[in-house]
């Protein structure tokens, strides 16, 4: 096998990994419970899923609804799971159009607010659905004020009353807003499972180091510098604040400059240029965690990768 073949193989493991840390299990076993759940007459449960982006919601939720397949039967489609994501300033009568395209209805287009929501409600029972997942939902608070955030949570509230079902809201901190707006809906999504980034601090270095190790693994066959190594493991946490996804990115461009080296080796040098060209362009050396020169601070300053975003709270 060449050094390309060998780093794209890489690549490919490295972009389908799916870490089953702490935080991930408990959410997939919660979501489990729920799902296998039917309620009666009694209110069913509600889960809010929050995360940073970056910090694996997305990627947790599709692997549990891919988990649930749809089920063709001769006289429907049975769909256990309904998924939808939020797309940018996003409407109640979109979402519903949206969840109603998601079911298969040829009318999903059609009608207002309150005619999308009958229809829906009678193809979640038509569907046998059991489970409803509004993902991104920190984009219904993108769009209006108060009064439009009270309204999707009256919206959301109805849903989960005249469906039954649980109905699970994932999405950014920044969709706090909907529920600090409308108390009912709070009381409704008191359970809420935060994923946190992974961290170098305290009693949480043994989960990132763990994760750092399965990526390891996947990057067998390319000589590399043992990440799961305190010093690296540190650099590499400051490098991505611990976010999944840009430690995967990092680490795939890594292989991507390790194989157009002769050496064919991944370095704190190779994983300082995969900084560079994934995380951050301009750093300097001494706001490079790879570089000697790093001067040890965050990378949350003005301008640099990971500083706060603006608070969409009033």
């Amino acid at each position: 096998m060449t050094n390309a073949q060998l780093a794209g193989a890489v690549k490919r493991r490295l972009r389908k990994f799916f870490g089953r840390f702490p935080q991930v299990k408990l959410a997939q076993g919660r979501l489990e419970d729920l799902v296998a759940y039917s309620c009666d007459s009694e209110e069913p449960e509600c889960l809010a899923i929050i995360g940073d982006t970056g910090t694996g919601k997305t990627t947790l939720i599709e692997n549990f609804v891919q988990s649930k397949p749809r089920v063709e039967h001769p006289e429907l489609t049975e769909v256990q799971v309904l998924y939808v994501e939020v797309p940018a300033k996003c409407s109640v009568k979109m979402l519903a159009a949206l969840m109603l395209r998601a079911l298969g209805s040829p009318f999903w287009n059609r009608g207002d607010e309150v005619e999308r929501t009958d229809q829906l409600v009678t193809l979640l029972k038509g569907c046998r659905v059991r489970m409803i997942i509004i993902d991104e939902v920190n984009h219904l608070a993108d769009r209006g004020a108060e009064k439009s955030h009270y309204h999707v949570g009256d919206w959301i509230k109805q849903l989960i009353r005249l469906s039954q079902l649980p109905v699970i809201l994932a999405g950014t901190p920044a969709a706090a807003i909907l529920w600090d707006t409308n108390e009912q809906l709070a009381d409704r999504f008191r359970e809420q499972i935060v994923l946190q980034p992974l961290s170098m601090e305290g009693n949480r270095q043994r989960e990132l180091r763990s994760v750092l190790g399965a990526f390891l693994g996947l990057m067998n066959g390319v000589p590399c510098i043992d990440i799961t190594e305190e010093a690296h493991a540190k650099s590499i946490a400051f490098a991505t604040a611990g976010r999944l996804r840009d430690i995967r990115r990092l680490l795939v461009r890594a292989v991507e400059i390790a194989a157009n080296q002769p050496s064919f080796a991944i370095t704190r040098s190779t994983l300082a240029q995969a900084f560079l060209q994934v995380i951050w362009r301009e750093a300097p050396d001494k706001r490079n965690p790879f570089s000697p020169k790093f001067d040890g601070l965050p990378l949350t300053k003005l301008g640099e990768p990971f500083a706060p975003r603006r608070s969409l709270r009033k």
